[in-house]
């Protein structure tokens, strides 16, 4: 009977030991909490605008993140090999991987898909603390963009963790590309029903 008590004692310290290292992995690798938004600024002028919070107990280095905006009807690998690599090398890969690997550093839009590599983030600021949370804002002018068209953005940021797994995460939002319209002034409505001179 004593060594049954005994027995189920150390299975309970283990298994207190496992749930106690549990929580702390979880604590350390939690989520980055993303938020994104779009505000329109002109005909053809667009605010994407980022945060990013980290509510692990410990610092997280940002190794690279984007916006990466495609019309509503493309897919991910479909625009991932629009920007520069083949989708024979994209096919049977996580698209959100190959865009890592490929690592942008510049600004570009190929076949009206738009990437725009967040720099101050990977770079400048790369780490972020416990608790802490940072923004960011970039514009983006839509005359490269096709128009008439529904545009998925998605903001996409990486850590890898000892250079071995990598984590990701994104969110996205939309936005629509209108068409630009006439510069001609349009017609107040009381002009439209003024009467001419001599009329009644």
């Amino acid at each position: 009977m004593n060594d049954a008590g005994e027995v189920l004692r150390n299975v309970g310290a283990v298994a207190g030991i496992m749930a106690i290292f549990w929580n702390f992995v979880n604590l350390v690798r939690s989520y980055l909490k993303l938020d994104f938004s779009i505000e329109e600024k002109g005909r053809k002028l667009l605010l994407l605008k980022m945060s990013l919070e980290n509510s692990a107990v410990w610092s997280k280095r940002i190794h690279y993140a984007a916006i990466l905006a495609a019309p509503e009807q493309v897919s991910l690998a479909e625009a991932v090999s629009s920007l520069g690599c083949s989708t024979a090398s994209v096919r049977g890969r996580n698209s959100f991987v190959r865009l890592y690997q490929l690592g942008f550093r510049e600004r570009m839009c190929v076949n009206g898909v738009l990437l725009v590599p967040l720099g101050e983030i990977f770079g400048e600021q790369s780490r972020i603390g416990p608790n802490e949370k940072i923004g960011h804002a970039v514009s983006v002018e839509t005359d490269t963009l096709k128009e008439g068209l529904v545009y998925i953005a998605r903001v996409i940021v990486y850590i890898s963790y000892w250079g071995m797994f990598l984590r990701w995460r994104y969110t996205a939002t939309a936005f629509v590309n209108a068409p630009v319209v006439s510069n001609r002034p349009r017609a107040k409505a009381e002009d439209s029903v003024k009467p001419k001179l001599g009329q009644q």
